[in-house]
């Protein structure tokens, strides 16, 4: 079955603000390819209980520019990943030649070992032609081509890890510091170079591509400061940490200094792990050791078991060869008998080992039936428990978001952000957040420009600057015929508190571009569909419900990722847009493969929606519609547009 996505299933579609794209190739080269999967049993074993290496470098003693912290921050963030069960390596002040070789034996020992790996360089680092290159100790730099010869380049380090196989990768880069050579070398542009990262990987500046780092006043970084506190965070995901980082180095440093990251990861990773799926992953780790190791024993009794068979067939035909010797003078008679019996001594020893072999075999497949079974009903069981969970952190958080918005204040969506760094309603609160900001003076940094950058597809804002008269036309139509079905105006008459309205109140978006209300009356319950800022990689989820005229409600929940960037052409034009694929479904029975292609808004978007069975299915309605039956598959295209 073809897989259709729309961002929005089903529901009335967001509208689009042009802004024009600067052209990026779509064939770039990203650093992005699948990795090759990981040989050997420890590739199943799950996440939190796979080794951890980590290799920290800090280099502050330079003859040029020296620096105060990274040496201090290198020694602090090796001891905190210590406690948190990395085996680490850490090297102060070096050399190229000792950060290659450092380099080589850290990407050795991920693809040996299997680990999670981390890497993490304090100190100088400087861009050019868009590569990214970490300074050592002794680099001697009088001309910009010496860059490239003495100092170390970030892409090809990358590069290196990916190849290891390895489960995951965490690679932080807090080298955006002050250009070190002064006015003697003038480098064609500060900070570092914006990088997509590869797949299983989360890459880490220290502030946004192109800008400046703050070496930090007291014995770290500004930077590595908030890391290691937010390291300690018990029971913080991975991605948690790191936008906790970039908000509180936001408002320690007024804007001057945003924290950026880059992800392509796809399980979730703690630095402290909850209690309870650490629990899970060691019994998982458990249970797969076990049943390898009653997998080994039975093989290994089927093999002694037919050893020993053809041990006695052995001595049965030498005992029968020396009757055979030794009757060779008798009758021609004998000699025939004694061969008939042969055949069917063979023919009776054949098929009782046979037979002995399928009985062995029958025990085995049933043992793993048995086995299935339990843990098919084990899953089962935690999905339940999973779900009935989540609602109820949900429903907890949704009081906490409405408490907050609206408030005008900063201290609210401050404390919001910190509790749920990735929550259902992270990208408003940003967005409420940076607006306030702003009218209270806050000038913060951007992400430079990356246009001609070929390892990076860019990144993008969300434009929230609707206009009064602002008006969009879109056709639906049948993405495999081509078949219109319907065309559709939607005109911006007013904004207010509430949001967007379309259409004198027929229809009704957040700021953001969220669905508030939909024409024919249904209303959401507040979700984010849309993200504040597009990059490639960026994973986001939403939960919602939708109420009806007649008071009935539909929940559904959606996760998103951002997966590319292409060229598109719709009756409108030509766009330059990324790509948003979206998984989720309704507890009505639904499914939903989702897809949309914005330049900052909808350009296209396509839904396909089915009734599907998932663990816990059975507790979800599904009105009497049939396992596999298709309720939607559509393709929604801009015609034109006009702004206010």
């Amino acid at each position: 079955m073809r897989r259709r996505r729309l961002l929005q299933a089903g529901l009335a579609l967001p509208l689009l603000r042009w802004l024009p794209a600067g052209a990026q190739s779509p064939d770039r080269n990203l650093l992005a390819t699948e990795r090759p999967a990981a040989p050997g049993v420890t590739q199943n074993l799950p996440l939190l209980v796979a080794p951890r290496r980590a290799l920290v470098i800090g280099n502050s003693k330079y003859d040029f520019g020296p620096l105060k912290n990274p040496a201090n921050d290198a020694r602090a963030i090796g001891e905190e990943l210590k406690r948190t069960g990395f085996d680490v390596v850490v090297g102060l002040d070096l050399p190229r030649k000792q950060m290659l070789e450092a380099i080589l034996a850290y990407s050795a020992s991920l693809t040996r070992d299997h680990a999670v790996g981390l890497f993490y360089f304090a100190g100088h680092g400087v861009q050019l032609a868009w590569r990214n290159y970490l300074l050592p100790t002794d680099a001697a730099i009088s001309k910009m081509e010496d860059i490239q010869a003495t100092c170390v380049d970030v892409n090809a380090v990358i590069e290196g890890i990916a190849r290891a196989a390895n489960p995951m990768n965490v690679i932080i880069l807090d080298a955006c510091r002050e250009n070190p050579f002064g006015k003697e070398v003038k480098v064609e542009q500060k900070g570092l170079s914006q990088l997509d990262a590869p797949a299983g990987t989360l890459l880490a500046y220290a502030t946004a591509p192109g800008n400046l780092a703050s070496d930090g006043d007291g014995a770290n970084g500004l930077y590595t400061e908030q890391l290691l506190r937010e390291i300690k965070v018990p029971e913080a995901k991975i991605e948690d940490v790191f936008k906790r980082v970039r908000l509180t180095v936001r408002r320690r440093s007024s804007g001057a200094q945003i924290p950026w990251e880059s992800t392509s990861l796809e399980e979730d990773f703690w630095f402290l792990p909850p209690k309870e799926p650490l629990r899970l992953a060691q019994e998982e780790a458990t249970r797969l050791r076990k049943a390898q190791e009653a997998e080994r024993l039975k093989i290994d009794k089927m093999q002694r078991e037919t050893a020993e068979q053809q041990r006695r067939e052995q001595e049965a035909e030498r005992a029968l060869k020396e009757r055979i010797e030794k009757a060779r003078q008798e009758e021609l008679a004998q000699l025939r008998r004694e061969q008939e019996a042969q055949r069917l001594l063979r023919e009776k020893m054949e098929k009782a080992r046979q037979a002995e072999a399928e009985r062995l075999q029958r025990e085995l497949e049933a043992q793993r039936a048995r086995l299935a079974e339990q843990e098919q009903e084990r899953r089962e069981k935690l999905e339940q428990e999973r779900e009935e969970a989540i609602a109820k952190a949900y429903e907890a958080e949704l009081a906490f978001w409405q408490k907050v918005t609206g408030t005008k204040q900063r201290a609210p969506l401050e404390g919001y952000l910190g509790r749920y760094p990735s929550g259902h309603f992270a990208e408003l609160a940003q967005l409420e957040l940076d607006t306030l900001l702003a009218s209270q003076g806050e000038k913060k940094v951007e992400i430079a420009p990356q246009a001609q950058n070929p390892y990076t597809q860019g990144t993008s804002r969300a434009d929230t600057a609707y206009k009064i008269g602002d008006r969009y036309t879109f056709v639906r139509k049948d993405p495999d015929t081509g078949e219109v079905h319907a065309q559709f105006t939607q005109l911006v008459t007013s904004i207010t508190d509430e949001g967007v309205i379309f259409n004198n109140g027929a229809l009704i978006f957040d700021r953001l571009g969220n669905l508030v209300k939909q024409p024919d009356g249904r209303r959401n319950t507040p979700r984010q569909d849309q993200p504040l800022e597009y990059v490639v990689g960026k994973k986001w989820t939403t939960r919602f419900s939708v109420t009806n005229n007649r008071g009935g409600v539909a929940d559904s929940e959606f996760t998103f990722r951002i997966t590319g960037r292409q060229k598109v052409t719709v009756p409108a034009g030509t766009f330059d847009c990324f790509v948003i694929d979206g998984d989720g479904f309704s507890y009505t029975g639904a499914g939903f493969k989702v897809q949309l292609k914005r330049v900052r808004r909808p350009i296209i978007s396509e839904t396909f929606r089915k009734i599907e069975g998932r663990v816990g299915a059975p507790r979800r309605r599904n009105f009497g519609k049939k396992e596999g039956q298709v309720l939607q598959n559509e393709r929604v295209e801009l015609v034109e547009f006009r702004q206010g």
